[in-house]
């Protein structure tokens, strides 16, 4: 199995290196003129700036990467490597999560999806939040296994850096607090205490939050990502299974559509099916937090959309992307 998991990790980054050096567009430019400032100083302060309303820890990855070569394609290394590191430890997830064999199966989904290869070679902060956040997870599940202070002073690192890199983390980290609490109550001081240390560590950068709350770009925001029935579908079906460009209905097209329900309605007549021959029980909680990851961005972004801070675009629900192509196979060993 590790071989496989390496050949499938070969033909992600393989997938990924053309978009290396294609042209910046749209929000890269923004990277650009931020990463590409002569100082850290210099960098920060365009973060803080109208100009950008996400938090700096890309920012300074780009701009630490771009010191090698041509920052058209240094910057987007960071997102790059980011990408294809995900990949195995997509594998690493199912592995504890749902079987073996079906975390196979979800790094190849992982590797070959049409959203992780674009944000892969992107240079904004997307592809490194999903690595970051998927780390978070794994040492949440090693840290509840093995209790040691240690994992979880790690845990509360990676909650920060989650927080640094993108505000839409929270959905995701909150969505791991509710499952473990809900699930393991006695780790209740715990997590009390790791969320303590990520807020702490995260302290000095909550100007910029609510500064970047009320920024002109979040009223920009909001006209560009809409928060209608339509739009939520269509953000869905880029996300699933089409591309930050096309939906699903344009490619493959309506096939892909019917396929996709097709395999949803498998799946339910499956379960049913195992229900009625006696086989259901207890869900394992491990099954369960795929499950909960998988819904975390996409309902996390429609509530706060609905609060009236549109923000329902397949970009921001990046961070459930591993636990989807998780969720999508059987569980196996």
């Amino acid at each position: 199995m590790p071989v496989a998991v390496g050949v499938v990790t070969l033909v992600a980054a393989a997938l990924r290196v053309p978009g290396l050096r294609e042209s910046f567009f749209g929000d890269e430019m923004f990277t650009y003129e931020i990463a590409s400032a002569p100082t850290l100083d210099m960098l920060l302060s365009g973060v803080r700036s109208d100009m950008e309303i996400t938090p700096p820890l890309f920012f300074v990855l780009a701009w630490l990467a771009q010191k090698a070569g041509d920052p058209f394609v240094w910057m987007r290394v960071p997102a790059w490597l980011a990408g294809v590191a995900t990949v195995p430890l997509v594998y690493r997830l199912g592995l504890r999560t749902v079987g073996r064999r079906a975390g196979l199966v979800a790094a190849g989904l992982f590797a070959m999806s049409p959203m992780a290869i674009f944000y892969a070679t992107e240079a904004r902060a997307y592809s490194m939040l999903t690595l970051i956040v998927l780390v978070s997870t794994l040492t949440l599940l090693r840290a509840i296994e093995t209790p040691t202070w240690w994992l979880w002073s790690a845990f509360a690192v990676l909650e920060a850096a989650a927080l640094y890199t993108h505000y839409t983390a929270v959905f995701v980290l909150v969505a791991q607090a509710v499952w473990a609490l809900v699930t393991r109550r006695e780790l209740w001081r715990r997590m009390g205490l790791a969320h303590l240390g990520a807020g702490l560590l995260y302290l000095p950068w909550l100007p910029g939050v609510l500064e970047d709350r009320d920024a002109p770009a979040q009223q920009a925001m909001a006209r560009l990502v809409p928060f209608t029935p339509a739009d939520v579908i269509d953000a869905l079906e880029r996300f699933v299974g089409g591309g930050p460009s096309a939906p699903l209905r344009s490619v493959p097209g309506r096939a892909g559509l019917v396929l996709l329900a097709v395999a949803g309605m498998a799946a339910v007549a499956g379960a049913i099916g195992r229900g009625a021959r006696g086989h259901w029980h207890r869900p394992d909680p491990s099954a369960v937090l795929v499950a909960v990851l998988a819904l975390a961005a996409p309902l996390g972004a429609a509530a706060y959309s609905a609060a009236g801070h549109p923000l329902f675009s397949p970009r921001n629900l990046m961070t459930s992307l591993p636990a989807v192509a998780s969720a999508a196979n059987p569980r196996a060993t």
